[in-house]
């Protein structure tokens, strides 16, 4: 349900502003030839004409996740579940659309040890899942059009060896695999959220003037190289009481007070890590943290 709910708002923005596009592709084209039509031809119009020849792939790839979309919706409304007992064969990951939300997992499943490997997938907030031995037989229910799991059971008891098998998923952007469903879109607003924040990360032009504040984490730490910034490399979302949110630039993970990532459960470390809250003292204009420390 969480999954469904999450995918929807996660790419409800770019099915609006992609459609509303090809729309005014759409009406330009039908204008250039209803202007040729009547015989009134001018170089723009043959230009503007030319470069419609991009709007076929781009209405059937605006089809394809169209398609993805209204079926996660579908499935939200109507509930309706499949339940199958299946062997587990493989497992991945794929970052979401606005990857400071962390990522997909992917669990490709078959209904024969050799059979045919179907696609399921969830998202949780709290980006903690389910460590699964592969090649183990699993009661998979799931939501019927889009596959998206409601849960993931197994269905017989872990051996020792196959407890000394089971590894634990943490990925980075770097090897993320880009499975169906995964979104590979970038994310709309981080392109001017960095133009915005590098105008102001050199340390030499910042104020000591700082703010106190107690802020809640909204996503994940998200490591960037900002233009004319040396040392600023992560970016972490956070909403404040007031409501509202922002950006805070920091250099190291440590500041976090987590620990070492590496031996935190979930995903790339940051399983429970979405709604902690921090009393936090950063920089007025450059938005760099100067402390951080954890409330609960």
């Amino acid at each position: 349900m969480e999954s469904l709910k999450f995918y929807i708002k996660e790419h409800k923005p770019f099915i609006l502003l992609y459609g509303f596009c090809l729309l005014l592709g759409v009406i330009l084209f039908i204008c250039d030839i209803y202007k040729i039509s009547i015989g009134d031809t001018d170089r723009t119009t043959v230009k503007s004409l030319l470069t419609s020849i991009s709007l076929p792939p781009a209405i059937i790839l605006y089809g394809f996740y169209c398609r993805k979309f209204f079926r996660v919706c579908k499935d939200y409304k109507t509930q309706h579940k499949e339940t199958k007992i299946l062997y587990l064969k493989h497992q991945s990951y794929s970052i979401c659309v606005d990857n400071f939300n962390g990522a997909y997992k992917f669990f490709f499943c078959s209904e024969k040890p050799e059979g045919k490997k179907a696609c399921y997938w969830l998202y949780r907030k709290d980006l903690m899942y389910d460590e699964l031995t592969n090649c183990l037989k699993y009661k998979v229910t799931y939501y019927k059009k889009t596959k998206c799991l409601y849960s993931i059971e197994p269905i017989c008891d872990y051996t020792e060896s196959t407890k000394r098998q089971k590894k634990t998923h943490k990925i980075d952007k770097n090897n993320a695999d880009n499975k169906p469903l995964s979104a590979t879109l970038t994310s709309i607003w981080f392109p001017f959220l960095r133009n915005s924040l590098a105008k102001h990360s050199n340390p030499r032009t910042d104020t000591q003037e700082t703010i106190v504040e107690t802020v809640t984490a909204i996503g994940i730490p998200v490591k960037r190289r900002l233009k004319n910034s040396v040392n600023q490399d992560f970016l972490l979302r956070v909403q404040n009481e007031d409501g509202k949110k922002k950006a805070l630039l920091f250099n190291s993970t440590e500041i976090l007070g987590l620990g070492d990532l590496n031996q935190r459960p979930g995903y790339m470390g940051y399983g429970n890590f979405i709604g902690t809250k921090y009393e936090i003292e950063y920089y007025m204009h450059s938005h760099t943290v100067k402390t951080m420390k954890i409330i609960n």
